[in-house]
């Protein structure tokens, strides 16, 4: 009878999938975290820095007394520049979340066309959402 108490090794096959899958969550929802957390900290860096050289650039002009106009051309330029790339990358952005928004899309009507998983379902103990 000791026999019966014992997990069988589909079952102990089934939990070690479930830690896999529970242990791959929780490192991707901590990568995603510590990117995001990065990446805004490299975003008030970078604000900082422009900050800073604004405030110089304008010193410097007042201080000398130079004319601005020349700078503030080129300011202008520049700034419309940035803009024309920052709508680029925001579509690239865009682009690339709308390819896994569709993949994601397709990989779950696969799951539940193939196995009859339905989306933000797992099949084995501890999948399940």
């Amino acid at each position: 009878m000791a026999w019966l108490k014992e997990r069988s090794g589909f079952d102990q096959y089934r939990n070690t999938c479930s830690i896999i899958f529970g242990n791959a969550t929780a490192s991707q929802l901590k990568y995603i975290e510590a990117s995001m957390q990065f990446q805004q900290t490299a975003f008030t860096s970078c604000d900082g820095i422009v900050a800073n050289q604004l405030r110089w650039i304008e010193n410097y002009v007042n201080n000398n007394n130079y004319s601005n106009i020349a700078i503030d051309q080129y300011l202008r330029i520049y700034a419309n520049i940035i803009n024309e790339f920052m709508k680029l990358v925001s579509m690239s952005y865009d682009l690339t979340t709308s390819n896994i928004e569709s993949y994601t899309k397709t990989l779950n009507s696969m799951n539940e066309y193939f196995f009859g998983i339905k989306e933000g379902r797992g099949e084995m103990d501890g999948l399940m959402n």
